[in-house]
């Protein structure tokens, strides 16, 4: 699983999510890693069209953005099928882990 963290100057003053070259490196990235891969764009665009900054400065949240992080990371937990560090260890994808 990967969470990405957009930069400040990737979401306009209107909350719009204008990606950078990162995004699309590491979206591809990950797709052929097979890791899914979610944004944090669209809940700290929603932030700001409601006045609200999630960011410190460029590149780091406030205490805004971090609530906005662990819930979506709470979230992701409770409604996605990931495998428990247990199953990690034991299953199938254990040998794929160790690789």
């Amino acid at each position: 699983m990967m969470i990405y963290h957009p930069c400040r100057d990737e979401i306009t003053a209107e909350g719009e999510f204008v990606p950078g070259e990162a995004y699309g490196i590491l979206k591809a990235l990950a797709l052929q890693a097979g890791v899914r891969m979610y944004s944090l764009a669209e809940l700290y665009g929603s932030s700001i069209r409601k006045g609200i900054s999630p960011f410190r400065d460029n590149s780091h949240p406030n205490a805004a953005g971090q609530k906005l992080l662990s819930e979506l990371m709470l979230e992701i937990f409770e409604t996605d099928d990931l495998p428990s560090q247990w199953e990690m260890r034991t299953g199938p994808q254990a040998d794929a882990v160790k690789e």
